[in-house]
C-alpha cells in the first residue's frame, strides 16, 4: 500500500467530493463559488485528474495547487496525474511525441505543449513544481465521521483484496472489478467508497432520460462523481457524501444547478 490519509473526526457540516476536473478551471471556480465551501465546517476532496482534455490546463493547475494549501482540502492523485508523472520521469523527449506515450494519447499531448509554453515564456520551473505537487498527492483518503466510514480513491479498490494489499494501480486505474464487484464491505466494515475516474457515460444503466449526466450511488455503497466535465454535453459535479446531494456545472447550460438528490442505481448483475 502506498501513501494515503486517514482522519477520524466527529462531525463535518458537509464532506464535498469533486469529480475529475480535466483542465476545466472555469467550471471548478463557478461550482465552488455556488457550493460555498467553508474550511471551518466542511471537508473538500478533489478526486484527481486535474489536467488533460479540457481547455485550461495552466489555470486549473494553479487553482488546484492554491486550493491544496488551504485547511480541510484533500487533493487525490488520479490516473492522468500518474501518467503525467511517468511520462516526464521515463520519456527522454517530453516535448515531442512517441509511440508509447500513454499520457499523450489520453489528452496529455496538449497539456504538455501548454506546460512547455507557459514555462518558457511566463513561469520558469512551473513543470517541476507541478510534478512535485503530484508526487505528494495521496492515493486515498479514509474518513470516519458520525459513526460512518468513507473511503475516497480516484478509481476504487480491488474488492478481492484487503485494504492493506491495495496497489497504486488498483486505487487509480481499477474499473469493472470494482464497480461490478464491490458490495459495501471492506475488512469486515461497512464502507462507502467515493470515486471519480469512470464517467457516468461508461455505465449505460446510469444514463438518465435525455442523456443527462449526474453523479449516482451504486448499490448504496459506491458514489460515482465523474460526469465528463471536459465534454460538451458533460458537467463538473460536487457531491456532499454525508447528505447524498450534489451540485454541478452543466456545460450546455453554462451554469450551476443544485443541490439535487443523488439517485440510486443497481447495476445489471450480468455484468458483475
Amino acid at each position: 500500500m502506498d501513501k494515503g490519509m486517514t482522519t477520524d473526526r466527529e462531525a463535518y457540516r458537509r464532506v464535498l467530493a469533486v469529480g475529475d476536473i480535466h483542465s476545466c478551471c472555469m467550471q471548478l471556480e463557478s461550482l465552488l463559488e455556488t457550493v460555498a465551501f467553508d474550511e471551518t465546517q466542511d471537508l473538500l476532496i478533489l478526486m484527481g485528474d486535474y489536467t488533460d482534455r479540457g481547455k485550461e490546463p495552466i489555470d486549473a493547475v494553479k487553482f488546484v495547487m492554491d486550493l491544496a494549501s488551504r485547511p480541510q482540502v484533500v487533493c487525490l492523485r488520479g490516473n492522468h496525474d500518474a501518467m503525467c508523472l511517468e511520462s516526464y520521469a521515463k520519456w527522454p523527449y517530453p516535448q515531442g511525441a512517441g509511440p508509447n506515450d500513454l499520457w499523450g494519447f489520453n489528452g496529455g499531448r496538449e497539456t504538455r505543449r501548454a506546460f512547455a509554453r507557459h514555462e518558457r515564456y511566463f513561469e520558469p520551473g512551473f513543470i517541476q513544481n507541478y510534478l512535485e505537487f503530484l508526487r505528494n498527492r495521496p492515493l486515498y483518503y479514509r474518513l470516519e465521521t458520525g459513526g460512518r466510514n468513507f473511503l475516497f480513491a480516484h478509481a476504487g479498490i480491488d474488492p478481492k483484496k484487503d485494504f492493506a494489499s491495495q496497489s497504486e494501480d488498483d486505487l487509480v486505474w481499477i474499473r469493472d472489478d470494482f464497480l461490478f464487484g464491490y458490495k459495501g464491505t471492506l475488512d469486515g466494515e461497512q464502507v462507502t467508497v467515493t470515486v471519480g475516474h469512470t464517467p457516468i457515460i461508461y455505465v449505460p444503466e446510469a444514463m438518465l432520460e435525455g442523456g443527462k449526466l449526474e453523479p449516482r450511488i451504486l448499490r448504496g455503497c459506491i458514489i460515482m462523481t465523474d460526469t465528463a466535465a471536459f465534454a460538451e454535453e458533460g458537467a463538473l459535479s460536487c457531491v456532499d457524501v454525508l447528505h447524498q446531494v450534489f451540485w454541478q456545472y452543466v456545460n450546455e447550460d453554462q451554469g450551476v444547478r443544485g443541490p439535487c438528490a443523488l439517485r440510486p442505481l443497481a447495476l445489471d448483475p450480468r455484468r458483475s
